[in-house]
């Protein structure tokens, strides 16, 4: 009998941080794309300097960002949305309209890292 609840216990442990970890994951992208949303409201009404100041946040919050998903989730995702942030100061800086596209793409990239992670029956196999 103490096997059973042993491993009952264990169960129930791993199911609770299952679903803390995937609260946390939500929280951590949801608040990046807050600053991505940020940075694409500066670019559409042109206000490069807002834009700007906006993507430095973006990138002083990127190694909490980080660190924090990169717990969760495979790196090559977040290798991803960093290639695409770089690339885009200066894009920003020039004032060019792939700006907003480029941000685009990495909003939805940061919105799988989330997405991939939910215990749908087809991730799960």
């Amino acid at each position: 009998m103490s096997r059973f609840l042993t491993s009952i216990g264990i169960l129930t442990v791993l199911i609770v941080i299952c679903i803390l970890s995937l609260l946390l994951l939500k929280s951590e992208c949801g608040n990046y794309r807050n600053g991505i949303a940020e940075t694409a409201a500066a670019i559409s009404v042109g206000d490069t300097e807002a834009a700007l100041a906006a993507y430095d946040r973006l990138d002083a919050d990127w190694k909490h960002f980080e660190d924090v998903t990169g717990i969760f989730t495979d790196g090559s995702k977040l290798d991803a949305v960093r290639i695409h942030m770089a690339v885009l100061r200066p894009l920003i800086e020039s004032g060019s309209t792939e700006a907003a596209a480029e941000l685009e793409c990495v909003r939805r990239l940061v919105a799988s890292i989330y997405e991939e992670e939910l215990p749908y029956f087809w991730h799960i196999l």
